[in-house]
C-alpha cells in the first residue's frame, strides 16, 4: 500500500520531502500478514480442457509470529507506572488498561517495523481539553524529520468522518519553526477531488501544544535497520524469517495434499458401471461419494472387475515436516527454538512450559519491551505536558513515567522469588531489593521498610514475613 499521492502532494507543497525509503519493505511486509502476495495466489492447472485453481492453504505463519511476540509483551499484568498523583489520575481517565490494549498495535509493529502512538486533542463546549491516543500502523506513517535517527516530525494520512462525511485527513506533528514547541496541524481533503483541501468545524486545524516533548512516538521491534540506518522507522520481526514461513505454509499444503490423495479410489470395468439407457451418461447414485473410475486398459483392474486403490497416510512424516518447520520458523522470528509445536495429541501449541529456558526469546522479548517502553512513556509525557499546558496549567518538571511489563509469561517469578529469598539468607542480597523487585517500592521506601538504613531492627520480622526465619 503506497502512501497516498494527495497527502505526498500536500506536504510536498509545503517543503517537506518525506522518508519513503521503507515503503517497499513496508508493503512486502503486509503481504506475508495478510497472506496476498504471488506465493498465496492460487495455483493454476490445465485440466483436460479447463483450467482448474488449486488454493493455496495457509496457516498465517507471519501473523502468528507477530500476535506472539505481542502478546508476550502486552499481557494483561502490564501497565504504565506513575508516582506522580495528578499524571496518574490523567492516565486512569485517558489511557486504562492501555498496554493490554495496545497489543494489535504492537502486533502490528512488529509485523511492519513500526507502528505510531499519535494524540488527539479535542476541546468540550465549557473549554477543557481532552485526549485519546491512537494507534497507527506503518502504512498510515509518513516520516517527515529526524535528528539522528529519532523522529522529530511525522505525519498520519487516513480516512475520517467529519461532518457526517468520509475525508482525507493529514495529520501533522511537529515543531513550530519559531517557538520550536510542538503543534498539531490537520487538514481535511476531499476524497473525490483529493487536492481540494476541505474544513469541517469538527476538527481543529491547529493546536499549539506549548511543549518541547515530542507528543508521539514510534514504537519498532529492536532490530537493527540494515536497509536504512538514518531512518527511525524499523524491520519487521519477521524479516530474516520469511523463507521459513514459506518451509512452514509448504509443509501443511504437503499434509493436506497427502490427506487428500490418499482418499481411497474404486476402480471398475467398464461393463460393470451401470448406464442410463437413453443417455448412456453414468449413473453412480448409488455409490458413496459419486465418483468411480473406469478400468484402464493394460493399467489398474486389468482382468478384476473391482480394484480399490487405498495407499497408507503418511500422517506421522508430515507432522515431523510442520514440527521441524515451526521449530525453524520460531528461531528465525526472535522466539527461540522450539518455541511453536505441532503434534496430533494437542495441536499447535506454544511451549510456554520451556519459556522460562528460552534464552532466546528472554533476551528478544526483554529488548522489545525496553525499546517499545521508552516510546510510549516519552510520547505520553510529551502529551500529558501538551495537554497541561494547552489547559492552562503548565508544567516546570514532568513527571517521570514508565512501562511496568509483566514478565511473567516468559519466566518463573515464584521460582525467581524463591531463588531471592535464597540469596537474602545466605547474605547475597539485601533484603530492601526485594520489596523493590517485587512491590514496585522505590530503594528508599524499601529500606525504611526493612530497616536497613538505620540498622537490623526490623529485619527480623521480615525474615519471618518472607519465611527466612
Amino acid at each position: 500500500m503506497a502512501k497516498p499521492d494527495w497527502a505526498l502532494r500536500a506536504l510536498e507543497d509545503e517543503g517537506y520531502e518525506p522518508d519513503a525509503s521503507m515503503d517497499s519493505k513496508i508493503d512486502q511486509w503486509w503481504t506475508w500478514y495478510d497472506c496476498s502476495n504471488e506465493f498465496y495466489r492460487p495455483l493454476k492447472r490445465d485440466v483436460g480442457s479447463r483450467t482448474v485453481e488449486i488454493e493455496h492453504l495457509t496457516l498465517r505463519p507471519a501473523r502468528m509470529v507477530a500476535d506472539e511476540h505481542a502478546a508476550l509483551m502486552c499481557s494483561e499484568g502490564s501497565d504504565l507506572s506513575c508516582d506522580d498523583k495528578d499524571m496518574r489520575s490523567w492516565l486512569d481517565e485517558t489511557a486504562p488498561g492501555f498496554i493490554a490494549a495496545s497489543a494489535p498495535a504492537i502486533s502490528r509493529a512488529m509485523a511492519l517495523g513500526t507502528a505510531g502512538l499519535f494524540p488527539e486533542f479535542s476541546r468540550g463546549a465549557d473549554g477543557s481539553w481532552t485526549v485519546r491516543m491512537h494507534w497507527y500502523d506503518a502504512r498510515y506513517l509518513i516520516q517527515l524529520e529526524a535528528d539522528e535517527g529519532e523522529s522529530t516530525a511525522c505525519a498520519v494520512a487516513s480516512d475520517v468522518i467529519a461532518g457526517g462525511r468520509r475525508m482525507h485527513q493529514l495529520k501533522i506533528v511537529e515543531p513550530d519553526p519559531e517557538t520550536g514547541l510542538y503543534r498539531v496541524r490537520t487538514r481535511l481533503f476531499d476524497p473525490e477531488r483529493c487536492d481540494d483541501e476541505a474544513f469541517s468545524d469538527d476538527v481543529l486545524p491547529l493546536v499549539g501544544l506549548g511543549t518541547e516533548l515530542r507528543p508521539y512516538a514510534l514504537v519498532t521491534p529492536a532490530i537493527g535497520n540494515t536497509y536504512n540506518d538514518a531512518t527511525p522507522l524499523g524491520v519487521s520481526i519477521y524479516d530474516d524469517g520469511v523463507d521459513a514461513i514459506k518451509l512452514l505454509d509448504e509443509t501443511f499444503n504437503q499434509f493436506f495434499w497427502h490427506v487428500k490423495l490418499s482418499t481411497p479410489r474404486v476402480f471398475l470395468d467398464d461393463e460393470m458401471i451401470k448406464r442410463d439407457p437413453a443417455t448412456g451418461d453414468l449413473d453412480l447414485s448409488t455409490t458413496l461419494d459419486q465418483m468411480l473410475f473406469s478400468r484402464v486398459s493394460g493399467g489398474v483392474g486389468e482382468r478384476i472387475p473391482v480394484t480399490v486403490y487405498n495407499p497408507e497416510l503418511r500422517v506421522e512424516e508430515s507432522e515431523r515436516s510442520i514440527d521441524d518447520a515451526l521449530s525453524l520458523m520460531s528461531l528465525k522470528c526472535k522466539l527461540g527454538p522450539n518455541y511453536f509445536s505441532f503434534t496430533r495429541s494437542s495441536g499447535l501449541r506454544t511451549a510456554t512450559e520451556v519459556v522460562s529456558d528460552n534464552s532466546v526469546l528472554l533476551r528478544s522479548v526483554r529488548a522489545n519491551e525496553n525499546a517499545a517502553g521508552a516510546e510510549i512513556a516519552s510520547a505520553m509525557r510529551g502529551s500529558y505536558s501538551a495537554w497541561r499546558s494547552i489547559s492552562g496549567r503548565p508544567l516546570s518538571e514532568v513527571p517521570e513515567l514508565e512501562v511496568a511489563w509483566d514478565d511473567s509469561v516468559i519466566e518463573d517469578t515464584a521460582t525467581v522469588r524463591q531463588q531471592m529469598k535464597d540469596d537474602i539468607s545466605r547474605g547475597l542480597c539485601p533484603r530492601w531489593m526485594y520489596l523493590a523487585r517485587f512491590y514496585g517500592m522505590d530503594e528508599d521506601e524499601a529500606r525504611a521498610f526493612t530497616g536497613e538504613t538505620t540498622g537490623s531492627a526490623s529485619a527480623s520480622a521480615l525474615d519471618a514475613q518472607l519465611g527466612l526465619a
